[in-house]
């Protein structure tokens, strides 16, 4: 099968910065004017501006799989016709040691980086699967090796904001445990 990512964005440096991070080795054409949705009158709606389509050109699966790893899963198995959540198979407990940062004042495009830490527990090892953010202005990068019953698993927070103002956001830890863990971040943009 063949694959062509179009994406929509005035922020090509940025986008290419978040492909790069999460080792995103498909073809992307940037569609830095708009031309795709002015062709296609696509929803004002983000959560429909993001879909799947098939060799003749019909909607499959529609949703944001960068944010929400439930529809990764669903673009993984459509693409490869395999089962890709692995944590639904050895579960265990955990809980966040801190679950909210607060960067405080920053300045636009400046980057401010915290840690999350998550306790497992449980009586199995836990394992990280998925951090969704919010928006792209967040990234999060984490520990891949499993944590076993009693230890900690780090979360890097790293936000670059892009507009001024208040911020609250919130991340969804998705581990190999019964619900997700949520952390909130937040602070104040100066012009």
């Amino acid at each position: 099968m063949a694959f062509l990512f179009i994406l929509d964005t005035k922020n090509v440096n940025r986008m290419e910065e978040i492909l790069r991070e999460k080792d995103f080795k498909y073809p992307v054409y940037i569609d830095m004017k708009g031309e795709l949705n002015r062709l296609n009158h696509f929803s004002s709606d983000d959560r429909f501006q993001t879909f799947l389509l098939d060799a003749d050109n019909r909607v499959v699966i529609i949703g944001n799989p960068v944010h929400n790893s439930a529809i990764k899963d669903l673009y993984l198995k459509q693409v490869t016709g395999k089962e890709y959540f692995v944590a639904k198979k050895i579960q265990t407990t955990a809980e966040a040691v801190n679950s909210e940062i607060n960067f405080g004042s920053l300045h636009k495009k400046e980057s401010k980086t915290g840690i999350v830490k998550i306790r497992n527990t449980g009586n199995s090892p836990l394992i990280i699967v998925d951090v969704n953010t919010s928006c792209g202005c967040t990234t999060a990068r984490y520990d891949k090796t499993p944590a076993q019953p009693g230890d900690i698993l780090k979360i890097e927070i790293k936000m670059t904001p892009e507009e001024s103002g208040f911020f609250n956001k919130t991340l969804i830890v998705r581990c190999n445990t019964n619900k997700p863990i949520i952390i909130t971040i937040k602070g104040n943009v100066q012009q």
